[in-house]
């Protein structure tokens, strides 16, 4: 009968702590993680294709700015497909210097880098 009462007690209390760890995760502000990068300058106006692992993209350059950035190849899980939006990110900042998406840090660095690729930017994080 302790055995049982033990068990039930140390259940009950299992189950709370998991509750309350996904509603604390739930609940916390999203993080930004950055990559140590620097902004780019201006580039020939073209169409630039890059390349990091699973990702392949094109960049579309006019007036020395990315106007766009086409992701052609990409894995489908949602972590691959939420760290687009790096992309989205790097357009509007007009900088490698962006706000990574939490969650798909090594995603959203992938995308970063493929870019990098494209426009061959050098490596600027590593000299850090």
């Amino acid at each position: 009968m302790k055995y049982a009462i033990s068990v039930s007690i140390f259940l009950v209390l299992a189950i709370a702590m998991i509750v309350m760890v996904f509603d604390w995760q739930a609940k916390s502000p999203e993080r930004v993680n950055q990559l140590p990068t620097e902004p780019f300058g201006s580039f020939s106006d073209g169409v630039y294709a890059g390349r990091e692992g699973y990702i392949s993209l094109e960049v579309e350059v006019a007036g020395g700015k990315i106007i766009d950035i086409r992701i052609l190849q990409n894995r489908t899980d949602r972590y691959a497909k939420s760290a687009e939006a790096t992309a989205d990110r790097i357009v509007e900042a007009q900088s490698l210097e962006v706000d990574l998406v939490t969650g798909a840090t090594a995603s959203s660095e992938s995308i970063v880098s493929a870019v990098k690729n494209a426009l061959g930017v050098a490596d600027l994080s590593s000299s850090n």
